[in-house]
């Protein structure tokens, strides 16, 4: 079950289509496809999402399992810029918690609805405890200071 919830998760922030750090100058991601429909989903998801809202161009390659993709993705003459993984270690919070800032200061959204609230907070202590569980990277879904940060670094860490 927590690795369903994370899957999801992640799913839910790679088609936000923030992940623009690229390897090449020609702002290109480069992925190879899973042998799974979820994968295949997931990495059809960023390739619409990206190319329709940023000048970057996504090319899905043949499928290959997940430790060759890995292999292809950190080799020294890598081939591949994104590998969308099962292993839980990148825990997205797409817009449960837009920012950093906002995870760490407990600030939920500008809004007075006392119900929005209650969920954000709720969100925040569930988040907690995936990250604390799995010791997981926070990716949020909104902060444009960690994807920049991520992309000039070329890798998530």
């Amino acid at each position: 079950m927590p690795k369903r919830i994370l899957s999801v998760l992640i799913a839910a922030a790679l088609s936000a289509g923030i992940f623009t750090g690229c390897s090449s100058p020609q702002y290109e991601i480069e992925l190879y496809d899973g042998n799974y429909s979820e994968v295949q989903l997931v990495h059809k998801m960023v390739e619409l999402l990206v190319e329709d809202r940023t000048d970057i161009e996504v090319t899905i390659k043949d499928q290959m399992t997940a430790v060759n993709n890995f292999n292809a993705m950190t080799g020294q003459d890598h081939s591949c810029d994104l590998m969308y993984t099962w292993d839980g270690t990148l825990l997205t919070t797409s817009d449960t918690l837009a920012t950093a800032e906002s995870y760490q200061h407990d600030l939920p959204p500008g809004t007075a609805a006392p119900a929005v609230e209650a969920a954000f907070h709720a969100n925040r202590r569930r988040v907690q405890a995936l990250a604390a569980e799995y010791q997981a990277t926070l990716l949020f879904g909104h902060d444009a200071a960690q994807v920049q940060a991520w992309a000039g670094k070329g890798t998530l860490d």
